[in-house]
């Protein structure tokens, strides 16, 4: 299956060390993007998936050989490659159900803290 890697790095015009960088892997077959993302120089990392339309577009744009214009927005290190089928789809799947399962416990836990304050 047809994977495109690029990194994405968003600059904060609040602080140097108050951005965030993405190693994204869009899977156009799938038409969504795994990442992991890095939260400014001291934050926690992230990994999931997104079908973000504007992050969709970027990821099209560089699968089409064009970098897009993104205010704030650097595009690198842009590789694409062939993954083994079977192992993305189910990557893809226990990251869907990682999404799901993520929104349960945060609306589970927002529940118990209204019923507190």
């Amino acid at each position: 299956m047809k994977v495109i890697y690029f990194e994405r790095n968003v600059r904060s015009p609040i602080h140097i060390h108050a951005g965030f960088y993405a190693s994204c892997l869009y899977v156009p077959g799938g038409n969504i993007v795994l990442y992991k993302e890095q939260h400014g120089t001291f934050g926690g990392k992230d990994y999931s998936l997104t079908n973000k339309i504007e992050i969709l577009k970027e990821a099209k744009f560089i699968a089409w050989g064009r970098i897009p214009h993104v205010e704030g927005v650097t595009f690198s290190n842009i590789k694409k490659f062939e993954y083994e089928s079977s192992k993305l789809l189910e990557l893809i799947k226990y990251a869907r159900l990682k999404a799901k399962l993520q929104t349960k416990v945060e609306g589970g836990i927002e529940d118990i803290l209204k019923q507190i304050g």
